[in-house]
């Protein structure tokens, strides 16, 4: 079986790579979310400098959970985009998700009613996949 190639650009194959292994694409409080969790800032940032590029506007946050009134836990880190920010970096990443995280994205997806644009064709807008009936 042929290999399939990530993505060309190897800081977007990185973050897909991250987000298929520790991150989160979901529908939150009537919004679609993208999160990545874990202890290691340098990451985090990382992969926030790379998500701000992809969905632009400010720079995605950065929440830190100070662990230390826990024994032997370390704080964590979290970076997140929510709503239109999210919907592209689902758009940019769903073609390379293994078949758990894209029926993730899928089901965030689906839940998007574009109630400000009526008639909103989500697949032409992202380019990607089925038409979403």
């Amino acid at each position: 079986m042929k290999p399939t190639i990530i993505h060309s650009n190897p800081e977007i194959s990185w973050l897909i790579g991250l987000i298929e292994g520790e991150g989160h694409c979901g529908y939150h409080n009537r919004a679609q979310v993208v999160t990545i969790k874990m202890v290691d800032e340098d990451v985090i940032n990382r992969a926030a400098d790379i998500m701000w590029a992809i969905v632009g506007g400010v720079r995605p946050s950065i929440d830190t959970r100070d662990n230390s009134w826990m024994l032997n836990r370390q704080d964590t880190f979290a970076v997140y985009v929510t709503g239109e920010r999210a919907r592209i970096l689902m758009g940019v990443i769903l073609p390379y998700m293994g078949r758990k995280k894209r029926a993730d994205i899928w089901k965030a997806l689906n839940r998007f009613k574009a109630t400000r644009y009526k008639g909103l064709d989500l697949v032409s807008l992202l380019g990607i996949g089925k038409p979403i009936v």
